[in-house]
């Protein structure tokens, strides 16, 4: 991690690495999504004690975009009162977990 910081160059998969430790260290779940005949759905849910279940799209810092299928997907879970989140850096992981108060 700190040499793909160092670079600027931080991948998605250590982003998804770092939000997985951080749940796990909370005592929570960080479950891995596939929506078998959909694209477009978020990357992982997050279970934590006390709190509502959180979808979670990770993308890297540099040129990760959210593709149309998932702005759709995430915008039909919106729709139904479900929490998404885009996270693109460790940075924001940590202002996740600060924001949701866990």
């Amino acid at each position: 991690l700190k040499r793909q910081r160092q670079s600027g160059w931080i991948r998605e998969t250590t982003i998804e690495a770092y939000l997985k430790t951080q749940v796990e260290l909370r005592g929570g779940m960080c479950q891995k999504w596939i929506d078998n005949g959909r694209g477009g759905a978020p990357d992982r849910i997050v279970f934590l004690h006390g709190h509502p279940a959180y979808f979670v799209e990770l993308k890297r810092p540099r040129g990760g975009k959210v593709s149309e299928s998932q702005l759709h997907y995430h915008a039909a879970l919106r729709e139904r009162g479900q929490l998404v989140w885009v996270l693109k850096s460790v940075e924001e992981v940590d202002a996740f977990f600060a924001e949701v108060g866990a």
